[in-house]
């Protein structure tokens, strides 16, 4: 299992090389990760697939490239990694529609770029956007990412 500490993979600013467990092959760089208030989405009461008030909400920001000769869906990309903490817990991405694809905080974040509904990632192009997760409310964190499975990650 190969895990990357996520707050090294910004400050490196490289690109990671990385295929998940159907052999799909992508790139990803690591832009930010940072808390979210509640604040900045518009309707936080219109989240009701995940329980917003249970642990505190994340935004990762990434931008990745499609490796493949044909179009990728965000989704399966966004679907491969994993957070996990010190202790190898795994958080994966928020799957609300309202949050991920209707609101207008999935527009400004950048969260709807790799939702469900965006469009294919077209080969060798650089998308621009972010996924979303619960993690547990706690003092620091070093949080780190991890393929799904059987899946790869790899700097470049």
């Amino acid at each position: 299992m190969t895990k990357l500490s996520i707050s090294q993979m910004i400050d490196s600013g490289s690109w990671f090389r990385c295929e998940n467990e159907r052999k799909t092959q992508f790139r990803i760089r690591i832009t930010a990760f940072r808390s979210v208030e509640l604040a900045e989405i518009e309707k936080p009461e219109s989240v009701t697939r995940e329980p917003l008030s249970e642990g505190s909400l994340w935004l990762l920001s990434f931008s990745a490239v499609n490796l493949g000769k044909e179009g990728l869906s965000p989704y399966s990309l966004n679907s491969s990694f994993v957070i996990v903490d010190d202790e190898d817990c795994e958080f994966k991405t928020l799957l609300d529609t309202y949050l991920t694809c209707i609101s207008k905080f999935s527009v400004e974040t950048g969260i709807r770029r790799f939702s469900g509904i965006a469009p294919v990632l077209a080969p060798k192009m650089v998308a621009n956007g972010a996924s979303a997760y619960l993690l547990p409310e706690q003092d620091f964190q070093n949080y780190s990412l991890k393929m799904v499975g059987a899946g790869t990650i790899e700097e470049i």
